[in-house]
């Protein structure tokens, strides 16, 4: 079962709320403006916290291929408000760095006039999928965070800017994705491989949902374009960095599981600026055969 939930602007200038399901059912809710976006936000964090934990653990048994049949239903209830709210703030303080990845991505990947679905692994309130969106055209774009609690920072985010029509919400663990077999054409993610429960499975996991051809960025750090300048301002202000780690390491890893899943086209990037005292961190960049 495929379930989107969107929220648009009708003609009697209320806020709409569009649940549709590949059953053919589509269900409009009204909402008037002066309610939203509180309560349209509310209504749609508890109807996607209803709904997607039976289809990540359904869509297993009925996808082909689907996600894997020991797959078990993500513990959402293990993430709170708290975590979110601390996600929240840090982003906010690296927009520059989300901004730079998103121009670097759409350049890399020529999306700027291309239609498609991408997806956003872990990203939290959403801030690379609003610098997304932004810079392509045809693009839907659906934010993924086992944090349920990202859904009202992100609605808040894409209906700010206008882009709620172009983006959705889907709770989900990335070991156990609720997307069919080749549905995405692009998957990204910034920060969040760190946390996996196995990086592995994931990336599995990433290359099942994606179509031939279909392209995935996953790392964590700054984009390669960013200026020395800008990143080592970043990093003296706290807002780049985070727990230590090697990123030599990290792309031994990525380049050992890309052998073993038998990708082929696929490159590990690990920019080394002129000043060694700057990380800027480490990504793979692969494409589905």
């Amino acid at each position: 079962m495929r379930i989107s939930v969107g929220l648009q602007q009708s003609p009697e200038h209320e806020r709409t709320i569009n649940w549709t399901a590949n059953t053919g059912d589509n269900m409009k809710i009204y909402l008037p403006q002066t309610r939203m976006p509180e309560a349209g936000l509310i209504f749609v964090a508890l109807v996607l916290a209803a709904v997607m934990p039976a289809v990540s653990e359904s869509q297993a048994g009925r996808d082909s291929g689907g996600t894997s049949g020991a797959a078990q239903r993500p513990d959402y209830e293990t993430y709170g408000e708290a975590g979110a709210t601390k996600m929240q703030k840090v982003a906010q303080g690296r927009q520059s760095v989300y901004s730079e990845l998103a121009d670097y991505l759409v350049r890399l990947f020529e999306l700027s006039e291309k239609p498609g679905i991408g997806i956003d692994i872990g990203g939290g309130p959403g801030d690379l999928i609003v610098h997304l969106v932004k810079r392509t055209s045809q693009f839907y774009w659906i934010n993924t965070d086992i944090n349920t609690w990202c859904a009202r920072p992100f609605a808040k985010n894409t209906l700010k800017e206008n882009i709620a029509h172009r983006t959705g919400f889907v709770f989900a663990d990335v070991c156990a994705l609720p997307f069919r077999d080749n549905y995405a054409d692009v998957v990204v993610s910034r920060g969040s491989y760190q946390f996996w429960p196995d990086l592995e499975r994931g990336l599995s996991e990433i290359l099942r949902v994606l179509n031939s051809g279909g392209l995935a960025f996953i790392g964590r750090g700054v984009a390669p374009t960013m200026p020395e300048a800008q990143v080592r301002k970043l990093a003296k202000a706290g807002r780049i960095g985070g727990p230590k780690y090697d990123p030599d390491t990290d792309a031994e890893r990525f380049r050992n599981l890309m052998r073993k899943l038998g990708i082929q086209q696929f490159e590990v990037i690990r920019h080394k600026p002129e000043d060694p005292d700057l990380n800027y961190g480490v990504w793979l960049y692969m494409r589905k055969p």
